[in-house]
C-alpha cells in the first residue's frame, strides 16, 4: 500500500458518506499526483483536494464544480486539515495538480497566468506558472491591463481641462 501524508492507495473518505478509491498514477507527466477517480487527480500540495484537467473539483459530497465566482476568478471553499474553513482559486488548484513550472523559485512564489486572458478557462492547457512581471507583461501585452491611461483635471477656477498620463 502507497502512502502520501494521511493518504494511501485504497478507498478513502473525503466525508462520511463518500469514498473513492485511489489508483496507482499511470500519467507520465503527472509525476506527483494520485489518480482519485474518473480523471480526477490529488496531490499533497492542494490537501489532497481532486481536480480534473478541465477546471473541474470533486468536492467532499461527491460533486463536480468548477468552484464559485468570488470577483474575477473561480475559488474553492473546503476545511482544511484543522477543520478550519479555507479557500483557494480554482486555477491555482489546477496548477498545482497538472502544470510544472521551469522557474527556480517554488510555486509559493510564482502566480498562475490564464494564457488566453479569460480567468474563467481553467483547463490545465490553459494556465502556465509565471513571475509577477510576466504575469503584468503579458495583461498588458494581451490588452487585459491598459497602459498609461490618461487622466483629465479640470481647473476649477478657469474651467480648464488638462490630460497627463498615468
Amino acid at each position: 500500500m502507497l502512502c502520501l501524508g494521511e493518504w494511501c492507495l485504497g478507498t478513502f473518505s473525503l466525508c462520511s458518506s463518500h469514498s473513492y478509491s485511489l489508483e496507482e498514477n499511470t500519467v507520465s507527466y503527472l509525476p506527483k499526483a494520485i489518480h482519485v477517480k474518473n480523471g480526477f487527480y490529488a496531490v499533497e500540495e492542494t490537501e489532497w483536494i481532486p481536480v480534473n484537467e478541465y477546471g473541474m473539483i470533486l468536492d467532499s459530497r461527491g460533486y463536480i464544480t468548477p468552484g464559485v465566482l468570488s470577483g474575477k476568478y473561480l475559488m474553492f471553499h473546503y476545511t482544511d486539515k484543522e477543520g478550519k474553513p479555507a479557500r483557494i482559486a480554482t486555477h491555482r488548484l489546477i496548477a498545482l495538480t497538472f502544470c510544472e513550472s521551469d522557474h527556480d523559485i517554488p510555486v509559493t512564489g510564482l502566480f498562475v497566468n490564464h494564457i488566453d486572458g479569460n480567468k474563467l478557462n481553467n483547463h490545465a492547457s490553459n494556465l502556465e506558472w509565471c513571475t509577477i512581471a510576466e504575469n503584468n507583461r503579458h495583461a498588458h501585452r494581451t490588452g487585459l491591463m491598459p497602459r498609461n491611461q490618461p487622466i483629465d483635471i479640470k481647473d476649477l477656477e478657469t474651467g480648464e481641462i488638462r490630460s497627463y498620463p498615468s
